[in-house]
């Protein structure tokens, strides 16, 4: 697992020039690693456009990263849709070799990497869920500026979501990261 933001050492950028690890230093950085044919990303895309939206201003950078799943998803006019078509207005990196997913240590999609504002790892969440956690921590990097702009807890304006209540997805921290199939999700039972 990365400790710092490694090199975004990508195919093509799209919304944004090229970024380094240093020219994100002094903001905090959100990387999405997704899949635009993964229903698990698709529900979380909501979130992760409100965040951007929300907090941008505030000093947070949203950094999508596409790897496909399939060799379609290689493709830059299917990916160039798949942007516009989900409204992704943030920076996306297409990392069509898994060059930036290696970087990172990754294994699963969708997965959430956060880093601080000097470009050190923070925390990591795999799958669906702990949007008010992962908005928690977002406020609490930004400090001062973030603490009072939350939108709902996590509750992106205007996004309906289905709760069960059966089981959670499971926060991962360094060192607590067992070896998953891509687009698997660590759960945890509660109450049971």
């Amino acid at each position: 697992m990365a400790r710092q933001i490694p090199p975004i050492d990508v195919q093509r950028w799209v919304n944004s020039p090229p970024l380094t690890p240093d020219a994100l230093h002094g903001r905090v950085v959100l990387v999405d690693i997704w899949e635009y044919t993964c229903i698990n990303w698709i529900r979380t895309a909501p979130y992760v456009k409100a965040w951007h939206r929300d907090y941008t201003d505030l000093g947070l950078t949203v950094v999508g990263v596409h790897a496909p799943e399939f060799e379609f998803g290689r493709h830059a006019e299917n990916i160039d849709r798949a942007i516009r078509d989900h409204g992704l207005t943030y920076p996306i990196a297409l990392d069509n070799n898994f060059t930036f997913w290696r970087a990172l240590g990754n294994d699963a999609w969708p997965a959430k990497y956060l880093f601080d504002a000097d470009g050190r790892f923070v925390d990591r969440w795999v799958g669906e869920g702990d949007y008010e956690r992962v908005e928690s921590e977002i406020r609490r990097l930004l400090g001062d500026q973030g603490a009072g702009h939350a939108a709902a807890a996590g509750q992106p304006r205007g996004v309906g979501v289905r709760h069960d209540g059966g089981a959670q997805l499971r926060r991962h921290h360094a060192g607590d990261l067992p070896r998953r199939r891509p687009g698997g999700a660590g759960l945890v039972q509660r109450g049971r």
